[in-house]
């Protein structure tokens, strides 16, 4: 079961009680705030907090606030990889979302990027050749380089779009459209 429902199954914030629950609950508040703020704008206790849990439980189950960054990212790809196999979402809420949120965030930051999970990048590149439309004569794509590109133009599109939609929509005068419309579109364009 992912963290976040875990955490959710716990009763209230106060008295969240055993490992699993303490670590679900952790996991949980850090991914939110690391969402909203980023992992290096939060405290542990601003964790421990938001988890209803003392900040020194941190410590002891992942030994440092890196153990529990690694712990989010970990939690938060596994979650983004099992929505990737029903399909690519672009939801701002959704676990790509904000996997790529919190790793950018932690990129920019001056993070490693050996920390985050090649699994997620494989398996979206996997659901974008699925949906990819290969030669135009309904043939599967090859493994070329202009096949790997496309891909990579559209997982950088989609990284940007996940990163900054409202921004785009804007600018480009699509603010008032339907997002879940627009995101569809993004993904397979068909005609303009």
């Amino acid at each position: 079961m992912p963290v976040q429902q875990q955490a959710a199954r716990t009763p209230g914030k106060q008295g969240v009680r055993g490992p699993a629950a303490v670590q679900a609950s952790l996991i949980a508040a850090a991914s939110d705030l690391f969402v909203a703020h980023g992992a290096t704008a939060v405290s542990v206790r601003e964790i421990a907090d938001a988890a209803g849990v003392n900040h020194g439980l941190v410590h002891h189950y992942f030994h440092s606030k890196h153990g529990l960054v690694e712990a989010v990212l970990d939690d938060l790809a596994g979650q983004a990889a099992t929505a990737l196999e029903s399909g690519v979402d672009l939801a701002p809420d959704g676990p790509l979302a904000r996997y790529v949120v919190v790793a950018s965030r932690i990129l920019l930051d001056g993070g490693d990027p050996a920390a985050l999970e090649p699994e997620v990048t494989a398996t979206l590149v996997r659901r974008l050749a699925e949906i990819d439309p290969g030669d135009g004569h309904g043939r599967a794509p090859r493994p070329s380089r202009a096949a790997r590109m496309r891909h990579a133009r559209r997982m950088a599109t989609m990284i940007g779009w996940l990163l900054f939609e409202p921004v785009i929509t804007g600018a480009a005068g699509l603010a008032d459209e339907d997002r879940r419309l627009l995101r569809r579109h993004l993904l397979d364009p068909g005609e303009d």
